[in-house]
């Protein structure tokens, strides 16, 4: 395995001469909030001990400028994505593009058909292209591609508006969007499409019409029934959360290749989950992929995958998946494996048992944070120094968070920060 690579975590403009992060437990092992602690060194020669903890005022100009435009409007952001060049904010029918610290918001005119929406996702094409950089989004009604023309995504006219987003299919229900080299992967809730990039690239330059091929429906992956809920597409391989467990391309398959024609060609595979068999075969909600580039899509080169699946009762299991190197040998049996995590000696299960359902799952590399409904709010937990095969970690779990309508999934921007998107505005470490 690999380490991922070094990333930005606290900053300041005073020389840090230490820092460690405060695991500890309260007295009687009553969890208490995990906290990042630094000590620095001013202009006076003074050292000062700092603790880090949330903030809901924000002083960083581009964040603030990003917040107070999600204020009060249909629950805040919703989703909060970083891309090497992009950072995009969006709500149910709000989206917001941050380049160079140049905000720009997409007119009503070019997502009003899609809404509410669900998701976006950044890239730039590298395969005979001049590298033009798209965003695509998808929503409750369809997916649309914006393009970036003259350094902008906005549309300066009414005719301009057709040069910079274009409408991709006949899309419902789109969860999740992600791209390789040379494709574009759209999930819905009972799809998996692949669609070449440069056929988008195409559709901007007068091709009228995209034909995605379908490289997975319920069908053919074996289900009854149910749906899907997440993917990973990382070179060969393909990762599918459903309703009726996790599933793999097969053996010997490779998502990307252009011989792929039928969703049939990729011989969907599921992978066990040790331990508990109804949770087997049971839900699974999210995918979290950590690569040694740090970027999802490089899991497939000896990476590791945070699996959260429901089980049958009110709770949630977190698993830890090895993902072998695919650019280097064909898939195989071995290729996604459970890691050997035990609650029983000699007996494989998951990492984590949460004691409760959760919404997702977030990690900034040494702290695990959890969601969980509860009424008519959501309670996040900060889970600090995991340990292989916790039972009912929610005794372990410190509650930050219990008074907002909606909290979404934290990410940490390419600037440092690490940011909570809620209803009432984002949340900055600090």
């Amino acid at each position: 395995k690999n380490w991922t690579r070094w990333q930005k975590v606290v900053s300041s403009p005073d020389e840090i001469l230490a820092a460690t992060i405060d695991l500890h437990y309260g007295p009687n092992t009553v969890p208490r909030p995990v906290r990042f602690i630094t000590m620095t060194k001013n202009s006076n020669d003074e050292y000062e001990i700092k603790r880090g903890s949330w903030n809901a005022i924000i002083e960083q100009p581009m964040l603030k400028e990003l917040n107070e435009q999600f204020l009060g409007k249909h629950g805040g952001i919703t989703e909060l994505k970083q891309f090497p060049h992009e950072l995009i904010a969006l709500n149910p029918h709000k989206l917001v593009v941050v380049e160079d610290e140049i905000i720009e918001e997409i007119s009503q005119s070019s997502i009003a058909a899609i809404t509410p929406l669900t998701t976006a996702h950044a890239c730039q094409r590298i395969d005979g292209s001049d590298g033009e950089k798209f965003i695509f989004v998808g929503g409750a009604r369809g997916l649309i591609a914006l393009k970036s023309i003259a350094h902008t995504w906005i549309e300066r006219s009414a005719d301009a508006c057709t040069h910079h987003h274009k409408t991709i299919g006949n899309y419902r229900h789109v969860r999740s969007i992600t791209n390789d080299d040379h494709y574009l992967y759209v999930l819905t809730n009972t799809t998996l499409d692949r669609i070449p990039l440069s056929d988008i690239a195409q559709l901007f330059n007068g091709k009228k019409t995209i034909v995605p091929l379908t490289v997975a429906t319920p069908t053919t992956v074996g289900m009854p029934y149910g749906s899907f809920a997440d993917m990973c597409i990382s070179y060969k391989l393909g990762l599918l959360a459903t309703s009726f467990g996790l599933f793999r391309v097969g053996s010997g398959k490779d998502i990307s290749s252009a011989e792929i024609t039928h969703a049939a060609d990729l011989d969907w595979t599921v992978v066990d989950l040790p331990h508990d068999s109804s949770t087997n075969n049971g839900p699974i909600r999210q995918l979290l992929a950590l690569s040694p580039t740090g970027h999802p899509n490089d899991v497939a080169r000896n990476g590791m995958l945070y699996v959260l699946a429901q089980g049958t009762g009110d709770s949630s299991r977190l698993y830890r998946l090895s993902i072998g190197d695919v650019t280097k040998a064909p898939i195989d049996d071995h290729t996604v494996e459970p890691i050997n995590d035990c609650v029983i000696k000699d007996s494989p299960s998951y990492l984590i048992e949460f004691g409760g359902r959760r919404s997702f799952i977030a990690t900034d590399g040494a702290v695990i944070y959890d969601a969980e409904q509860q009424g008519s709010t959501m309670q996040l937990y900060q889970y600090g120094a995991p340990r292989t095969g916790e039972a009912y970690a929610q005794r372990n779990n410190n509650q930050i968070f219990s008074s907002y309508a909606s909290i979404h999934m934290p990410i940490r921007l390419s600037s440092g920060e690490f940011v909570i998107p809620t209803s009432a505005g984002l949340l900055v470490y600090e």
